[in-house]
């Protein structure tokens, strides 16, 4: 069976692939197109390095199970918490308001 979204490699979430788009190589030159804010588009460096930061905290939280265990929706408790810092520091980075 094809997958349904050929870029995903790994078991992660679709949150977690969706947010990668901008740190892919091949995405440059769609990063205008995709509504992001313009200090986003003329410095993606900063959400590449904000969102590899973002992923191993993940990567590290997941794994250590340092996240709600049994309890509904721990995942993507989880998931919310790392992203919402993730955008946190992107908006200072960036000294912009930026939509959590």
């Amino acid at each position: 069976m094809k997958p349904l979204y050929p870029w995903k490699t790994t078991n992660t979430t679709d949150w977690e692939q969706a947010l990668s788009l901008p740190a892919l190589p091949w995405t440059k030159s769609f990063l205008p197109l995709m509504g992001l804010p313009d200090a986003m588009v003329e410095q993606p460096l900063v959400w590449e390095r904000i969102y590899s930061d973002a992923m191993t905290e993940y990567s590290f939280r997941l794994e250590t199970r340092n996240w709600e265990i049994g309890v509904c929706g721990g995942r993507s408790r989880l998931v919310q918490q790392i992203f919402s810092k993730a955008f946190r520091e992107l908006a200072t980075q960036l000294d912009q308001q930026v939509a959590v």
